[in-house]
């Protein structure tokens, strides 16, 4: 079922009025959309260098170690390229908000359009 509508014009000054209102709205939600086209939306390039560098480095730093049990040097080599596994893969999901397996999802914005057009008694 629609939601009733909660205005609805009586005359022809109210009609304009309106037709205004929903011109302006629409110009509005053009421009703002313009603007978030316009910007650089993610993590700076910085960091993924910075993460891939540390990558490299811990790999380096790894394989100097001197473990004469090669099973325990084999975990501890693991457990680190795990965490930096799951840092890139993190630093990649926060790249790009609105796409991937970490992104926002529209019942965010739902429950807020919502809250905003509950009638109040």
């Amino acid at each position: 079922m629609p939601p009733e509508p909660g205005f609805v014009p009586g005359d022809d000054r109210e009609i304009n009025v309106q037709a205004q209102t929903l011109q302006s709205f629409e110009a509005f939600v053009g421009q703002r959309r313009e603007r978030v086209e316009v910007t650089d939306l993610g993590l700076p390039s910085i960091l993924s260098t910075v993460l891939w560098v540390g990558a490299l480095l811990n790999a380096i730093l790894l394989s100097l170690i001197q473990v004469r049990n090669l099973r325990i040097h084999l975990i501890m080599a693991g457990l680190i390229a795990v965490f930096v596994a799951l840092l890139l893969y993190a630093s990649a999901g926060f790249d790009r908000p609105c796409a991937g397996p970490i992104s926002v999802t529209p019942a965010y914005y739902q429950s807020l359009l919502d809250g905003l057009f509950q009638r109040v008694p």
